[in-house]
This record gives structure tokens, C-alpha cells and sequence, in this order.
């Protein structure tokens, strides 16, 4: 969480987008995760899909802006 704190206040220097929400926060990671290393909570999954589905859009907007 602070390193994304760091990152947002360098955006301001160098011009960068950022997407602010949604974001995703995986509380005791540990537990979510099988042993493969596959993601088996359903609400942080549905996080992670909300996040992906956001950048999606993000992406195709960006896309069609002027340069």
C-alpha cells in the first residue's frame, strides 16, 4: 500500500496514468492461494476481475484519445 502511495506522487512528474478503482487488496494472501499457487478466494477473485475488466476499458479509452 505505501509503495502504491510512492508511485502516485511520481505519476505527477512523469506524466503517467493510473487507474485509482478498483483496487485490490489481498489480506492474508496465504490463505487464498492453493498450493499450485492458484487463487481460490471468490471475493478477491471477483476483485481481480472487476480490476482486469477496468483496465479493459481503460485501455480502449485510451486507445481513441487524441495523441
Amino acid at each position: 500500500v505505501r509503495m502504491q502511495v510512492a508511485l502516485r506522487t511520481l505519476s505527477g512528474f512523469t506524466n503517467q496514468w493510473f487507474l485509482n478503482d478498483p483496487q485490490v487488496h489481498v489480506a492474508r494472501a496465504r490463505e487464498k492461494f492453493d498450493a499450485e499457487g492458484r487463487l481460490n478466494d471468490e471475493a478477491t477473485c471477483t476483485q481481480v476481475v472487476e480490476l482486469l475488466t477496468a483496465l479493459g476499458d481503460l485501455a480502449r479509452r485510451l486507445k481513441q484519445a487524441p495523441a
